[in-house]
């Protein structure tokens, strides 16, 4: 009776891990970090707390953003209220070491370093 009582707190415990490790990798799995560079010289990097910044490495002058996931549409929307022209809202999506950005019916392709 005593090993029935272990052997199912062991197996409760083992389901209550293995559903903590599928939540804490799930949130985890939709963060951005790093830099992504494209062919002109943009640049967005990605902070681990839902921020961005839009800069030109040939520029001093930067944008700073906040990003998110939506579930809905399997993708990232960037979101920059100071942006030079007003407040713009981009979609992107990640492949790889790519991430796409949609704005203004144009797609551009920038790459992590």
């Amino acid at each position: 009776m005593n090993s029935i009582k272990t052997l199912s707190r062991k197996v409760v415990f083992i389901i209550v891990a293995a559903l903590l490790s599928c939540l804490v990798f799930t949130a985890c799995g939709h963060k951005l970090s790093g830099k992504y560079k494209g062919e002109d010289g943009s640049v967005i990097e990605f902070t681990s707390d839902e921020n961005c910044k839009m800069y030109s490495s040939s520029s001093s002058g930067f944008v700073e953003g906040t990003y998110h996931w939506a579930d809905d549409d399997k993708c990232y929307y960037l979101e920059f209220s100071n942006y030079w022209t007003g407040g713009i809202r981009v979609k992107a999506t990640v492949d790889g070491n790519k991430l796409t950005v949609q704005y203004s019916g144009m797609e551009q392709v920038l790459t992590k370093e």
